[in-house]
């Protein structure tokens, strides 16, 4: 090979390397966009929070839900990926009623009358608290960044696993199933989340 086919076999080469390196960056560029927002929660205590109940009287407290599962979720009627979500929340609530899990779905930013015409269409489990949450405290103790996200709590109460963007069936039962048999699912990300309008 003599000088001049050794220069231009190494130009087309800068040109494929630095083609690849585009594309590599390009593809993490992207996924930043359903990247998981990292919380500090996980290992934590979950707040010790009283919400009242979305659709009667009384509220639900995090704490004395202790020696059960919590599944928190943040949700909204204006949410799209909450619409597909909400049957696969309400089988899984249904699957674990009476056996240590609980699940409760804290309403976010949102019109009461809106939301319970969301669970009218969408379902709505018998064993689950709907709760709504004034101030956004809760919003703001579990560092919410955008909604759905689902938190996983263990039944001491350490919040052990957040998933970004909508759940279904087969994440919820995986997850419950590694915190029962003691392990921390830690984070996950689904897809996008949406901040209120």
């Amino acid at each position: 090979m003599n000088d001049r086919s050794r220069l231009e076999w190494l130009g087309w080469t800068a040109v494929a390397v630095g083609a690849v390196i585009a594309v590599v960056f390009g593809i993490q560029l992207a996924g930043d966009q359903n990247t998981v927002v990292a919380t500090p929660l996980i290992g934590r205590q979950v707040a010790d929070l009283e919400l009242p109940l979305m659709e009667s009287d009384g509220t639900v407290s995090l704490s004395d839900r202790r020696g059960s599962i919590l599944v928190v979720t943040f949700w909204a009627s204006w949410c799209l990926p909450c619409r597909d979500e909400q049957p696969e929340l309400v089988a899984a609530a249904n699957r674990y009623a009476g056996e240590g899990v609980h699940f409760v779905a804290v309403l976010y930013q949102d019109d009461l009358d809106d939301a319970s015409r969301f669970l009218d269409e969408f379902g709505r489990a018998e064993s689950a608290s709907y709760v709504t949450d004034p101030g956004s405290r809760a919003a703001i103790e579990f560092g919410l960044f955008g909604i759905p996200e689902t938190f996983f709590v263990d039944p001491e109460g350490v919040v052990v696993g957040k998933v970004s963007g909508g759940v279904d069936l087969p994440i919820i039962l995986s997850t419950i199933e590694a915190i029962r048999a003691g392990a921390v699912p830690g984070e996950a990300s689904t897809g996008e989340t949406f901040q209120a309008p």
